[in-house]
């Protein structure tokens, strides 16, 4: 449920609040708009909890090390 969900989140909410926060979105994510969707709700959400998103597209073998 969200309250759970949102409670295990508080920490990592509290501990990076202001900081960037990098999303990787690429491959067959981008080939359904329902995840597309989805994507965007969590980018608002951590945005209005406080965090700085930023959304790179797949990036490949070179983005993969850095994660």
């Amino acid at each position: 449920n969200r309250v759970y969900v949102l409670s295990e989140a508080l920490p990592f909410i509290q501990q990076f609040k202001g900081k960037k926060v990098m999303v990787k979105y690429g491959g067959a994510a981008m080939k359904s708009s329902e995840v597309l969707a989805s994507v965007i709700r969590d980018l608002v959400l951590l945005s209005y909890v406080g965090l700085r998103p930023v959304l790179m597209h797949d990036g490949g073998p070179e983005i993969n090390f850095w994660l």
